[in-house]
């Protein structure tokens, strides 16, 4: 990931070195914020002429990553035991701490958007 000022400066890189690796918002954010830009006006709806959005049976909604991230959370909590290096054990936890992050994450959503009843 990689954040780039106006004036072509490079302010904010993470480069991940897989798949399970997620840049967490708070860096990112922060290099953002220091910028100073003003904020991006609120985009009017999206209304293409004709056409009404359906969402795909198979579209992920963010709910559908809480067991996920429950998965990864619980798992690293085990595979910490298991590792003998220091360093390891460090990239596991490291991997806990992220799931926990978007657990979070996914707690405060949740309470913005209660289920519809």
């Amino acid at each position: 990931m990689v954040a780039v000022a106006p004036d072509g400066t490079e302010v904010f890189r993470e480069l991940s070195r897989d798949f399970t690796d997620r840049t967490d918002d708070e860096p990112f954010l922060t290099a953002l914020e220091g910028l100073g830009l003003p904020a991006l006006p609120e985009p009017a709806p999206w209304a293409l002429e004709g056409v009404e959005p359906r969402p795909s049976k198979r579209a992920f909604t963010p709910g559908s990553f809480i067991p996920y991230f429950r998965a990864i959370k619980f798992n690293t909590l085990a595979l910490t035991d298991r590792m003998r290096d220091d360093r390891d054990r460090e990239e596991v936890r490291a991997e806990h701490r992220m799931a926990v992050s978007f657990l979070d994450a996914f707690d405060e959503w949740r309470a913005e958007h209660p289920p519809e009843r």
